[in-house]
């Protein structure tokens, strides 16, 4: 009786975890949003300020 019961217990494990069960991640927030889109603006304008400063050394002979 005990090995019946546990062959239940291993179907139903093996069907709660195939490969058909999805656990959606939640959409990210909208504040999450706007601190990525800021970043990305700062990432530019860090490389454009970077740019500037190495085509001035340049210029100079450094």
């Amino acid at each position: 009786m005990a090995e019946w019961t546990k062959a239940a217990v291993l179907k139903t494990a093996v069907l709660a975890t195939g490969p058909w069960v999805r656990i959606l991640l939640p959409p990210p927030k909208q504040k999450d949003v706007l601190s990525l889109t800021k970043l990305y603006r700062i990432k530019e304008n860090v490389s454009s300020v970077v740019g500037e400063v190495a085509e001035r050394l340049k210029a100079v002979g450094c």
